[in-house]
Order: C-alpha cells, then structure tokens, then sequence
C-alpha cells in the first residue's frame, strides 16, 4: 500500500510506504482506495472518464478502460481522440509549448497556474 500527498508546493508534498499519515488528512471519508489489477505491472485500475475545466468542470464518460496511475509521470497516455483534444485545448490556452519527437507536445512548468482542473474518474 502507497499513498501520496501533493500541494503544489516543493516543500509539502510526499509518499509513503505502509500507513498513511492520518495528518495530512482532515476527514478519512475523504481517501479513495483503489485495488490495482492482478497479473499486472503497473498501478492499474479502470476508469471510466473526466472531468476539465476552470470553475464549473465538464464531465466527459467513456466505456471502462484500463489505466495506470504513476505520481513520477509527467505526461498523459490515453484514447487518442480525447488526448488530442486536450492538447488542442491547451495549446490555445498557453502562452508556449514545443513539440519533442519523444515526448509529443511539452509545456512549460511556469505554465501550470494557467491549466484547467482535470480529474480522473475511476471505477463508479
């Protein structure tokens, strides 16, 4: 078992190992437990879509699929139609981007306080 903290901020943010920190939580109710797939590799569940946007996100389904979740990944590997359209999304958002051979379409860290809320939506 693993669980993560992200602020945002260098300093604030960890993982841990074992037992969760009871406090970095202010309400139990609050923590999702996902069970990862058997005979798999990676961190994988299923989800079922998204949700994006500023103030009032939209919600966006599709048929379950697998998906892996990795705190170290800084990229999104998904359905081609949706990921292309969230890039097409940002990048007439955000002031700068690059296209690396490797990687796709990069965005620059300083750009991040520009970048829409986006969750993922696992299981039910």
């Amino acid at each position: 078992m693993f669980s993560f903290y992200l602020t945002g901020h260098a300093d604030d943010s960890y993982i841990d190992f074992g037992k969760y920190d009871k406090h970095a939580i202010t309400n139990e109710n609050d923590i999702v437990w996902l069970d990862v797939l058997d005979n798999d590799r990676w961190w994988t569940n299923y989800i079922t879509g998204f949700k994006w946007g500023y103030s009032n996100p939209m919600l966006y389904s599709f048929e379950q699929t697998k998906a892996f979740t990795d705190t170290g990944t800084s990229c999104i590997i998904g359905p081609k139609d949706y990921v292309d359209w969230i890039l097409s999304t940002l990048t007439d958002q955000l002031t700068s981007s690059s296209s690396s051979v490797k990687w796709g379409t990069v965005f620059a860290c300083s750009e991040v306080n520009h970048l829409p809320s986006f969750y993922l939506l696992y299981g039910d």
